[in-house]
């Protein structure tokens, strides 16, 4: 169908937008401060907040998109944005009911619309970009293959063109995405054509070609202290991107001896501009030090109260040190929507907070928790609140070369050693953090006198939650891991321990596979995600894994894991001559549908997931948990999660900060991943399913009593976005999932790797399962002693 179609490119495109995450910053006169670690940061807990420290109030203006009155729209999605004060220039997609556009537009700094930037008669507009005097540069593909430059005012009109020929190459005529046009530090143009950077003069005419064989150059050339440079990058699967900063002589085009810089993962790619090199970060933008390789701080978002759900993709431009210009974006989780903002931010005279004492938030990509980040920009501007609280990203400084468990263990031994924040977000998950001498205890919290009233949540989800007697990570949205049965063939409902797993195993009739294939370290890991507790003693440091249940694991995992995904499972794609990917078919999916397969592994995100999963299969099915001891339900995953570090100095500052937070979420969640544990919040959520799924159905039969009317039943072919209705059943078996769950999940990256390493010689026979064991206990026994 055309529609999915259009959904699945939409979709595919705004993902690429939000995970670019780069900032943009030309030159500018900046306050620069190199990155510390967090005790030496302006932003501490408990420092008071002085009227000299800085502080940035914000306009924020919608960005209007321009639409056709007499269609519906479906979505719109924002390419790129460039505000630099004046104006702002921005490219961006409408989907359409029946069609989709993509186009370019200037706007005023309120957001609306001055003029559309369009191409002639067989003229396609490649790239259009502004320079720091408010003209606007466009690049044409014309219909013979050449190439053109159209020199535009600040009100789009046409001050002349430049013809640059069809030097460019005709690899990038069939990806004209790809080209991109800029402005040399001289006033020449550079246009990036695939791998290379063609350098025309101020008439238009090729000067010369940069190019590195076998690596990829940037964008455009830079100019730090009077040198002219480009980046140049080659990727590697198992270690990312490989950056390196050249020198680049503009007369002959050659380039100098490479000097490698790290880039820290959680910023995006970095960013040249003609001032420089810039990458971004949920803390605000940072300049790269060609010479040291050091992070330089030049705008944070803690001095602001601007909303960090405003910050999924930005790009700011300084005006100068007491003024910036921000091009921001916000997305909806749960409908896809997403919006672009226009940020005008300027220095305050006095810091309005002044007075009040800081609480540190810690956690990592803050923007895409969308009720937490609206709530403490409304906590922060109201000024009967005791406190301010500010951000500490932990991922900010995390390099490439390492992975989540070396960011945990850094958490970790900074709470130990007294240099932490005060609340953490999102850590429940990770078995180290589940302890008394990390984390505080929440339930005397949640039960104290100015606690909650358990009924109106899912208690059995905060029980879930709890490890070592203590639950140290309040779960607000959480999702659901386990496994989903053809019932036809399984007749558990529930859940099941290990014997009834391996008698449903036992049982099945020929030809019908029992469970979806998993390779050994994924389901070893499953096991032990909901148990890392029981072998792991945080408090007293040590471990335990020479017993029967670590061995009854290594069984199960031997019996049941697979060392290579076998043909007829997995995802199939259909590939492109060039080796990239789209479409595809879920095999695994396949087999369960067909009744070949009892048991497949399933997820259930949200109430609208559950009733896809369910609607999407002819078959009945059911929801379990792995099996267990004790025949659990299935598996809580949490999505956003917040406890008190056990170091802070203002823990009752910090539970009145959650509790607000709490009710504030009951009303504000709508746009947030995963389920609620509050049961008004899931039942408006479910409500809302409903609804949009009815609404469907109404204007599917109604476009369908329309196309009858004019072609006839026979020449009918459409189907609806649903292919079953839901009924309240459905609602009261998903909410009777929920409530069975007992269980949830939290694993020590560092810990498990050991385990994987030392397990696989078990799994491929070459060592005992003693052996193993023994050699397990002793390696994480030194990762738990040192910590």
């Amino acid at each position: 169908m055309k529609d999915s179609k259009m959904r699945k490119a939409r979709s595919l495109k705004r993902a690429a937008g939000i995970l670019a995450l780069v900032m943009v910053l030309p030159l500018a006169s900046c306050n620069r401060k190199s990155t510390k670690k967090s005790s030496d940061r302006k932003y501490a807990s408990g420092k008071e907040i002085q009227e000299t420290d800085p502080f940035f109030n914000a306009e924020i203006n919608e960005l209007k998109i321009p639409v056709r009155s007499n269609a519906k729209v479906v979505d719109t999605y924002v390419k790129s944005c460039d505000y630099r004060g004046k104006v702002a220039l921005a490219t961006y997609e409408i989907f359409y009911e029946t069609d989709f556009t993509e186009a370019s537009a200037l706007f005023d700094d309120k957001g609306n619309v001055i003029r559309r930037l369009t191409a002639g008669a067989g003229e396609t507009v490649l790239n259009v970009i502004s320079d720091d005097d408010g003209n606007i540069l466009m690049l044409l593909l014309k219909g013979d293959g050449s190439y053109v430059i159209n020199l535009l005012d600040e009100k789009g009109e046409t001050v002349k063109s430049l013809d640059l020929g069809k030097e460019i190459s005709q690899s990038a005529m069939d990806r004209p995405a790809a080209v991109k046009l800029s402005i040399l530090p001289d006033g020449r143009y550079a246009v990036y054509d695939d791998n290379a950077l063609l350098i025309y003069d101020k008439a238009g005419k090729k000067a010369l070609e940069i190019a590195d064989p076998g690596r990829k150059l940037g964008a455009t050339v830079f100019t730090v202290d009077g040198k002219t440079y480009v980046t140049s990058s080659v990727y590697d699967m198992e270690n990312g991107d490989d950056v390196q900063i050249k020198e680049v002589n503009l007369t002959t085009g050659s380039l100098g001896k490479g000097q490698q810089i790290k880039v820290p993962q959680a910023l995006g790619k970095v960013k040249e501009t003609a001032g420089g090199l810039y990458v971004s970060a949920a803390s605000g933008c940072y300049m790269i030090d060609i010479h040291t390789g050091e992070l330089m701080l030049v705008f944070d978002w803690n001095d602001t109260d601007v909303g960090r759900q405003y910050l999924v993709n930005t790009t700011i431009v300084p005006k100068n040190d007491n003024e910036f210009y921000a091009c921001c974006s916000s997305y909806n989780n749960n409908t896809g929507e997403s919006k672009t903002y226009l940020v005008h931010l300027t220095r305050a005279e006095k810091n309005p907070h002044a007075g009040k004492k800081i609480l540190v938030i810690g956690g990592s990509f803050f923007a895409f928790q969308t009720s937490l980040v609206e709530f403490i920009s409304s906590y922060n501007s109201d000024p009967s609140n005791r406190c301010r609280a500010v951000f500490a990203d932990y991922y900010d400084e995390t390099v490439t070369s390492e992975n989540e468990a070396d960011i945990t263990r850094k958490v970790y031994l900074e709470i130990l050693s007294g240099d932490a924040p005060d609340i953490l977000v999102n850590f429940g998950s990770f078995s180290s953090f589940q302890t008394d001498n990390v984390m505080v205890d929440m339930n005397k919290y949640l039960d104290g006198k100015d606690g909650i009233d358990r009924s109106k949540y899912y208690d059995n989800i905060f029980r879930a939650m709890e490890k070592n007697g203590g639950l140290y990570h309040v779960p607000i949205r959480f999702d659901l891991s386990g496994l989903q049965v053809n019932t036809d063939l399984i007749s558990n409902r529930n859940g099941w321990t290990f014997d009834e797993f391996d008698a449903a195993a036992s049982s099945m009739p020929e030809k019908v596979s029992f469970m979806e294939s998993m390779k050994y370290s994924d389901f070893l890991k499953v096991l032990l995600t909901t148990s890392m507790n029981e072998f792991v003693d945080y408090e007293k440091r040590k471990v335990d894994f020479q017993n029967d249940t670590m061995k009854k694991y290594l069984e199960m995992t031997s019996k049941y894991g697979v060392k290579e995904i076998p043909k007829d499972e997995g995802q199939s794609y259909d590939y492109e001559s060039d080796g990239t990917y789209y479409g595809g078919k879920d095999l695994t999916e396949l087999k369960f549908s067909k009744s070949l397969l009892a048991v497949r592994t399933s997820g259930i995100m949200n109430i609208d997931d559950f009733f896809s999963k369910k609607e999407s299969m002819s078959i009945p099915t059911a929801f379990l948990g792995f099996p267990s001891s004790d025949s659990s339900g299935m598996t809580v995953e949490c999505l956003t999660s917040i406890g008190i570090v056990q170091t802070s100095d203002y823990k009752d500052l910090a539970w009145d900060l959650i509790r607000s937070y709490m009710e504030y979420a009951l009303g504000n969640s709508s746009a947030d991943m995963g389920i609620s544990t509050n049961r008004e919040v899931f039942d408006k959520e479910a409500a809302e399913a409903f609804r949009k799924r009815e609404e469907s159905y109404k204007e599917f039969d109604e476009k369908r009593e329309e196309l009858i009317k004019t072609y006839g039943e026979g020449g009918v072919t459409i189907e609806p976005l649903y292919s079953k209705r839901i009924t309240q059943a459905d609602v009261d078996e998903f909410r009777a999932i929920v409530e069975n769950v007992s269980r949830s999940s939290a694993i020590d990256e560092a810990v498990f790797n050991v385990i994987a390493e030392e397990a696989a010689g078990y799994f491929a026979g070459d060592r005992t399962e003693e052996d193993v064991l023994k050699n397990i206990e002793n390696r994480t026994k030194l990762i738990v002693s040192e910590t």
